[in-house]
């Protein structure tokens, strides 16, 4: 009936399903189905509803909703959320995609990682946990719309999400001395929350909202990316337990809970995992290739005393234990 070796399009698995339930579909049925499956988008009812209309077979809204329902439960659609919105795609059997969203121009990317695939089935595996479907939407800005965001921007032209680095504050004395002390200096890294009014920022895990007049005085640009390193095991796995957490390290360099006090060592990375601590660490400056001089340690190890960039910092033993260095 098909091709030797080629396995049955969609059009030919919904034939194939209809007759294995003695059913036919009904003329506009085939019509929105025609529609549905020769289109390799993301489509909406409103779009399958214009390309109906632009083919010369308008259908109410209501009948292509009912349609692409049976398509749904036929197992040759599948319904997903994106932007906020419900869209179908084609449902094509050993084949799962996960999908980049462009938050500013709409755009939907379909992507496959099979490292990302095989992942999360260790994940699965390590608790016992059997997964039946999952899915994976990173929401940002495509390639081609950062190609059209300056380098310096207003923070209230920011996006939810954007991670920048303050560059100036602009204004009159007073103002720009309010926005100093509430910790928006040159360099200084913030997360934006919320844009779409007030502009509410994470500023070193403390939340900051501004009026948008005072977010249009910042000036922001771009961050400096770190390098992805693979690591053994899930990126954030957390647990609560009570008692006392123990830190084991498998690597082949020292961190900074060994070192002696007089040494000088550079940082090599600070491991994942640390939760707010390693947020806190990179908020202090200490992140890869940072040379610190160790000055002393407590009695007991705890704090570490280092000197960084002009600084002098007291390192709990805890944190300590996530910088590697050599």
């Amino acid at each position: 009936m098909f091709g030797a070796g080629r396995p049955p399009s969609l059009n030919e698995q919904l034939t194939l399903v209809m007759k294995d339930l003695g059913q036919e579909l009904l003329p506009e049925d085939e019509q929105v189905a025609a529609a549905f499956l020769d289109t390799e988008e993301h489509v909406s009812l409103d779009d399958l509803v214009r390309i109906l209309n632009e083919r010369g077979t308008p259908l109410d809204a209501s009948l292509v909703a009912r349609t692409m329902r049976l398509l749904c439960d036929l197992g040759i659609a599948q319904q997903v959320r994106l932007r906020g919105a419900s869209f179908f795609e084609h449902l094509h059997l050993d084949y799962h995609h996960d999908h980049l969203v462009c938050v500013r121009c709409g755009r939907i990317i379909e992507f496959v990682d099979t490292a990302i695939e095989r992942k999360q089935r260790r994940v699965c595996q390590r608790y016992g946990f059997t997964p039946l479907m999952h899915r994976l939407e990173i929401r940002g800005v495509c390639a081609e719309c950062a190609a059209t965001v300056p380098a310096t921007r207003p923070l209230c032209a920011c996006l939810a999400g954007e991670t920048v680095q303050v560059l100036e504050v602009l204004g009159g004395q007073s103002i720009r001395q309010r926005l100093m002390e509430l910790g928006l200096t040159r360099g200084t890294e913030v997360t934006v929350l919320r844009a779409d009014g007030p502009v509410t920022l994470d500023l070193r895990g403390s939340r900051l909202a501004l009026g948008r007049n005072e977010a249009a005085k910042v000036q922001v640009g771009p961050t400096t990316p770190e390098t992805d390193e693979e690591d053994g095991g899930p990126d954030e796995c957390r647990h609560h337990h009570h008692g006392h957490h123990h830190h084991h390290h498998h690597h082949d360099h020292r961190t900074l809970d060994d070192a002696e006090p007089g040494e000088r060592v550079c940082i090599v990375r600070v491991l994942p995992g640390g939760g707010p601590i390693r947020q806190r660490l990179l908020d202090m400056g200490v992140t890869r290739g940072t040379e610190l001089l160790v000055e002393r340690k407590a009695p007991l190890g705890d704090p570490v005393e280092v000197a960084v960039k002009g600084c002098h910092l007291a390192i709990r033993k805890s944190e300590a234990a996530y910088i590697e260095i050599e």
